[in-house]
């Protein structure tokens, strides 16, 4: 071994040996606060980058990138040792050893792609995956320290740091994973029924950014997660073990390059420096820096600011005159959104128009189950009161009632008493709680149905910009109302029912039909009347309604046997008649109570 040799070996090991795999607070507590430090600024960028101009973002970029790039370059920098000692010194195989600029590009490049990668992440983490990178800064001191002891007796002193730096950051970026996949556990697995809602579903910090280009980017990496996590969401169901990959493939590189920042935070300065030093002067502190590598690292982060600023002011112009952007174009084709609009609102037309198809369905099996059950119970109640139709008609055709009625006539209140009276008639003997308790059943099952379509339908409406939708299409509001029809059709016989009762539905109906016109004819015919009018006029003559009270007690009072003929001549004459009217009121009212619960008599 030559005296160079020998010296330069020395040299590494008195440096190495002041990296003890032991923990040393003088020698650590530097490395926390810059690892802090270094996720701090990382933190701020996340907040600032998506309102930042696009000169600011193109310089947090292209910093971060150098940062990183620094702590990628240096276990491969130091491997030129390796080389060094293979090479004749003056050749021109030496002479491109010593040279930085290939591997500094290499890694700013490839640091470049990671930071990007990062920025893209880490807008969106939330307080689980911020926990996680804090935990960077422990994670990658244990993980040195253990590298350290183990390779302690495996590599030689002048590249056992570089090397324990590169293992502890892949070992780092791993139990971050593992961390991740601890937190990803307790979580439950999006799902999604199609690509369209994932990349609805997911979050674009990016969005109404000043920069186009991270407003056109923050919309392709929408697209990407979505289409991921839709991937994800079918495979979570399949296999939540294949979910958990997906997703921690997804969030190593990001991870990787948290784990670079700590690397480079773990370097002191003079390692820094050796970056851009000689490799013959690679071990002296204070040796000069190479004037072209430090140009080098300092020329890569503008040229990759002034790119970014100048592709933006491209990408800025083409959106302002174009309808679509590209990159809008490209999403409209992959996720194909189309819509319809109902009161003024946009929804997903696919979603509604199964929507459409499921509600069609259960409004019409709800509505044959409730036909099924309520159509023979109605029958049965109307039934019993066309019975009761005679009922009513021996008590009208008495001398008790003609009375009563004349006498409720000169106070004005013979339609309420005829009403009462025919409800009491014709609900004798009939019990209707088990139809009014099933009828209130069914339009509960029809209110419930009905706003759970609603609350179902407000789940489609889709809230995107227009350059989103690819097609609008009409929807069939017909569909809407055939299935509405059917749900409210019960919620109002419910409600009638409940208010009144069926006997009130029934005698309602016939007495604003039949009951006051017959018993207006009846009552003139009595007392020598020709027509309605002239017992409305009783009231206002000079005697008033005194006189009509005398009037009608003295033709009561002479002629009840000719009463009793003229009842029953006019009940010969007219009672089958009267039947005849008063059942078909009933059948009138029961098919139109059939006809709400979609029944037949």
């Amino acid at each position: 071994m030559s005296k160079e040799t020998e010296a330069f070996d020395g040299a590494e090991e008195t440096r190495a040996d002041q990296m003890p795999y032991r923990f040393d607070v003088s020698r650590w507590a530097p490395y926390v606060v810059k690892a802090a430090i270094a996720l701090g600024v990382i933190y701020l960028v996340a907040k600032v980058v998506p309102k930042a101009t696009p000169l600011a973002a193109g310089l947090c970029w292209a910093v971060l990138s150098a940062v990183v790039a620094i702590g990628i370059a240096y276990p491969y920098i130091i491997r030129k040792l390796i080389n060094r000692h293979e090479y004749e010194p003056g050749g021109r195989l030496s002479q491109l050893n010593d040279g930085r600029i290939v591997r500094l590009t290499i890694s700013f490049v490839a640091a470049a792609v990671l930071v990007a990668g990062l920025l893209f992440e880490i807008t969106k983490w939330g307080a689980a995956e911020w926990a996680i990178s804090v935990l960077a800064i422990p994670v990658f001191l244990g993980c040195y320290l253990l590298v350290w002891r183990i390779l302690k007796k495996e590599i030689r002193e002048q590249f056992r740091i570089a090397r324990t730096i590169q293992v502890a950051r892949i070992a780092t970026a791993a139990l971050l994973c593992i961390l991740y996949i601890a937190v990803l556990a307790l979580a439950p697995a999006d799902t999604f029924a199609n690509a369209t809602e994932a990349f609805l579903a997911s979050a674009n910090p990016f969005e109404g950014s000043p920069s186009t280009l991270l407003c056109e980017g923050g919309k392709l990496a929408a697209l990407v997660n979505g289409v991921f996590a839709y991937m994800m969401s079918a495979v979570a169901q399949a296999s939540f073990k294949a979910y958990i990959v997906w997703k921690v493939l997804i969030a190593a590189s990001t991870f990787y390059s948290i784990s670079a920042v700590m690397g480079l935070c773990a370097l002191e300065a003079s390692e820094v420096r050796s970056e851009f030093t000689s490799i013959d002067r690679i071990t002296d502190k204070n040796a000069p820096l190479v004037k072209r590598f430090v140009g080098v690292a300092l020329l890569l982060p503008l040229c990759l600011t002034a790119l970014f600023v100048v592709a933006d002011g491209k990408a800025a112009q083409v959106a302002q005159t174009q309808e679509y952007t590209a990159v809008d174009q490209y999403i409209r084709n992959q996720v194909g959104l189309t819509v319809c609009v109902i009161d003024g609102k946009t929804y997903d037309y696919a979603a509604v128009q199964d929507f459409l198809k499921r509600l069609d369905a259960d409004s019409l099996s709800l509505s044959e189950e409730a036909a099924a059950e309520l159509t023979p119970l109605i029958n049965e109640a109307f039934d019993q009161r066309i019975d009761n139709v005679d009922v009513y008609l021996d008590w009208y055709y008495s001398l008790s009632a003609d009375y009563e009625c004349l006498g409720h006539l000169v106070d004005s209140t013979v339609e309420d008493f005829m009403a009462d009276q025919l409800e009491a008639s014709l609900s004798e003997g009939v019990d209707d709680t088990q139809l009014n308790e099933r009828v209130a059943y069914w339009a509960e099952q029809a209110e419930a149905l009905e706003a759970a379509a609603h609350e179902e339908l407000a789940a489609y409406e889709v809230d995107v910009p227009e350059w989103l939708i690819q097609t609008k299409q009409d929807i069939d509001m017909e569909a809407f109302n055939t299935s509405f029809n059917r749900t409210e059709r019960l919620e109002d016989m419910g409600v009638r029912l409940t208010a009144a009762g069926v006997s009130a539905v029934v005698i309602n109906h016939v007495v604003a039909k039949k009951l006051v016109s017959k018993l207006s004819k009846k009552l003139a015919a009595k007392l020598g009347i020709s027509s309605a009018e002239k017992i409305a006029s009783l009231g206002f003559t000079a005697a008033g309604p005194l006189g009509v009270v005398v009037k009608i007690g003295a033709d009561v009072a002479t002629t009840v046997v000719l009463d009793s003929v003229f009842l029953t001549l006019d009940e010969k004459l007219h009672r089958d008649e009267y039947k005849q009217e008063i059942i078909a009121g009933i059948e009138d009212q029961r098919a139109e109570m059939l006809a709400l619960v979609g029944g037949t008599a």
